[in-house]
């Protein structure tokens, strides 16, 4: 499940917005039945929330747009998720932990 918060935008200038919001990933516990001699899999909920930041300004240049965040703010570990295939997660899980990320670009 996701679910995104719009916090605060603001256009109010003609050539400056900004805005700010927060995510929430969230996934139920599952159970997951294999057919023969397999063991039934059991995984706990896992909740998570990501924090976004965006700054845009128009000139007759182009427009200039900053941006940055931090996701799994809290740094949420996912639930251990034992003989599972290599491949398989559910995508609101986030095993690297918490990281920040930043962006500019200029759109002539």
């Amino acid at each position: 499940m996701l679910a995104d918060f719009l916090l605060f935008r603001s256009s109010n200038l003609p050539t400056v917005s900004r805005a700010l919001l927060l995510r929430l990933r969230a996934a139920p516990p599952a159970r997951w039945v294999a057919p023969g001699p397999y063991p039934t899999h059991r995984v706990a909920a896992y909740t998570a929330f990501d924090l976004y930041a965006s700054y845009a300004l128009q000139s007759s240049f182009g427009t200039t747009s900053l941006a940055g965040g931090v996701r799994n703010l809290f740094d949420a570990a996912p639930p251990a998720v034992y003989d599972s295939f290599l491949t398989y997660a559910d995508p609101t899980y986030d095993f690297v932990g918490r990281y920040v990320y930043g962006r500019l670009a200029h759109k002539f």
